[in-house]
């Protein structure tokens, strides 16, 4: 993992100042590229735990800043070692839970050792804006309710009145034309306020179509800018209290707070004891025919809440003293009927993650913490037909190189990186 990086339930969070984000978005438009942005609390990782989406979302995103006490919190709760014996792991964690939780209130500064500073969407808004002003940048403001977006527009200007706002929208995240409206406006950097988890799947379901440098999720903060739901004491956000006063003062939102207060501990938890175990060893093959197109499978799965069929290369884990050559053979034989294929090479464990917290539990019973894959590259010579295995793949295709990551199911992106990076140095 990179240095500036922090993994809290296994997700990736940028550590970095608000000075070192507004640097980066500077870069970001320098590059006319779409990039997006989540601030990230403790309920997107509990989701991010069952939605593979989202998952997929925080793990290919630009950046993800840390939005909330509960991911500094984790961020520190991770870094402090953990035993291998089982008895000493609990006995740990629980004087680790007992002097974290107490830093709170008490100590606050512990908690932010590890990631620098939280970077919360209702304050970096402002940060955004001022930043935006200062070098010409322009904004489009999208989501809110009725004509939220457009008191938002009217606050910001009041404290930075050169700041360029060349468009705001309240819209749906189900409503056509929206991409449309926005590229006319040509804007630098958008700013999405269509809710938690949805905005975030919304601009990554967009992103590419969209013709502006930076997309940033914001959730309820038009709402906050705009007078409509109170805003939390500064004393109360700086201690990770914030949640009792939303409690007091938005007592519907009980089951999301539930969610950051009570069962993202309980998972990071389980997480960490999780950490302690091994990758399982994986195999994953990219199999290329003579016109230089891959093969993909599509699973038995339904398409998920976005549309993507869950497509993916064919792969499967390596059995305990089996040789990864035989493995990749054998698992492309039992999926598709292939034998006549040459082997062009691999790359040893080239793709690692961590498994979501319960598929972990669920399907290998807490034996491995996640997968480490290592990519063959496999000749189809075309004097046999595919037969796939119908538990395995229910239809395939076979794609050119470009195509590739536009077919792949947003949580293959990682292992699909890797098939364009080395695809050239072993396919001829």
């Amino acid at each position: 993992m990179e240095k500036n990086k922090i993994d809290v339930l296994g997700i990736n969070i940028d550590n970095l100042t608000t000075k070192e984000a507004l640097e980066k978005i500077d870069g970001f438009t320098k590059t006319k590229k779409p990039h997006q942005i989540v601030t990230v609390n403790a309920e997107f990782l509990v989701f991010a735990q069952h939605d593979s989406y989202l998952r997929a979302v925080m793990r290919s995103s630009a950046l993800n800043l840390a939005d909330s006490t509960g991911v500094l919190w984790g961020s520190k709760f991770f870094s402090m070692p953990l035993a291998k014996n089982k008895f000493f792991q609990w006995l740990q964690i629980g004087w680790q839970l007992k002097t974290t939780f107490l830093s709170i209130l008490f100590w606050p500064s512990y908690i932010r050792s590890v990631i620098k500073e939280k970077i919360s969407g209702s304050r970096f808004i402002w940060d955004i804006a001022g930043n935006a002003e200062k070098k010409g940048q322009s904004i489009f403001l999208l989501g809110g309710y009725l004509d939220t977006a457009k008191k938002v527009k009217e606050k910001l200007l009041v404290k930075f009145p050169r700041l360029k706002v060349v468009g705001t929208y309240a819209g749906t995240p189900d409503e056509k034309g929206i991409v449309e409206k926005i590229n006319k406006l040509k804007p630098d950097i958008l700013l999405v306020a269509f809710g938690p988890i949805i905005q975030e799947k919304w601009i990554a379901t967009n992103l590419k179509n969209l013709q502006v440098a930076v997309a940033v999720g914001l959730g309820g903060t038009f709402d906050y800018i705009a007078g409509i739901k109170p805003f939390p004491p500064g004393f109360l956000r700086y201690i990770g209290l914030e949640w009792a006063f939303r409690l007091v003062t938005q007592p519907y939102r009980i089951k999301r707070i539930f969610t950051a207060v009570v069962r993202f501990p309980w998972y990071c938890v389980r997480f960490k004891i999780l950490s302690t175990k091994p990758y399982r060893k994986s195999v994953v093959a990219c199999i290329v025919n003579n016109d230089k197109e891959i093969f993909i499978g599509k699973t038995p799965k339904q398409k998920d809440e976005t549309g993507n069929h869950h497509w993916m290369l064919p792969q499967g884990g390596v059995e305990e003293q089996e040789d990864k050559n035989k493995a990749v053979l054998r698992e492309v034989y039992e999926e598709l009927r292939l034998k006549n294929l040459k082997n062009l090479g691999h790359i040893e464990n080239v793709n690692r993650y961590e498994w979501p917290l319960f598929y972990s539990l669920n399907k290998y019973q807490g034996k491995f913490k996640g997968q480490e894959q290592t990519l063959f590259f496999l000749r189809h010579l075309e004097n046999e037909n595919v037969e796939i295995d119908k538990e395995e793949f229910v239809d395939f295709r076979w794609v050119k190189i470009d195509d590739l990551m536009d077919w792949l199911h947003p949580i293959r992106h990682g292992i699909g990186k890797h098939v364009i990076k080395n695809f050239n140095k072993f396919i001829k």
